[in-house]
């Protein structure tokens, strides 16, 4: 991963290929099943080329085998095409998002931070450096940034995907900026 402050999606290389491999058939199978979406075979058609193919188009290219059996899509400048949905099936086909700026939304500030290893920093002194990073009050609720520590480097999907699926709340950057702060 790049970690330079921009955001790219990656994937197992196989998964950008037209047609299926025999490897590339286990991992899409092992997904589907979890996600109940139907079997695929052996020289079929990827079902998510063309959704992948949406992203090369609109100007961040793939490049297979960025890292050892895995490609790179990016820099991604427009990320209205990357719902958190999709962020979360590339992390359940192995892959992942580094960059994306999202925000978690916090009833209690003063709760465990769910990404603290030790369990034992709150929401509000979890990841900060300085005054960077701390949770801000909208309305009734707390919003806080994924950027963390002194770089500011924002988690990558693959460390927060567990939390919204776990009924964390997660916005985009796009819902966050739409709250409304009563201005």
């Amino acid at each position: 991963m790049y970690h330079n402050g921009q955001t790219y999606l990656w994937v197992p290389s196989i998964l950008t290929l037209s047609t299926l491999t025999p490897e590339a058939v286990a991992i899409v199978n092992a997904v589907h099943a979890l996600i109940g979406r139907p079997s695929v075979t052996v020289d079929s058609l990827n079902p998510y080329y063309f959704v992948l193919n949406d992203l090369d188009m609109g100007g961040a290219p793939f490049t297979r085998d960025a890292l050892p059996g895995m490609a790179v899509c990016g820099p991604i400048a427009n990320l209205a095409y990357m719902p958190l949905s999709y962020v979360a099936l590339i992390v359940a086909f192995g892959g992942d998002v580094e960059g994306l700026p999202v925000f978690f939304e916090i009833d209690d500030v003063k709760a465990i931070c769910p990404f603290d290893p030790d369990q034992k920093k709150t929401w509000e002194t979890w990841g900060t450096f300085g005054e960077s990073h701390k949770p801000t009050k909208i309305g009734e609720k707390w919003y806080r940034s994924s950027d963390v520590g002194a770089s500011g480097q924002k988690m990558d999907a693959s460390q927060w995907v567990g939390y919204m699926q776990s009924g964390g709340v997660v916005l985009t950057q796009a819902q966050y900026a739409a709250l409304d702060r009563g201005e």
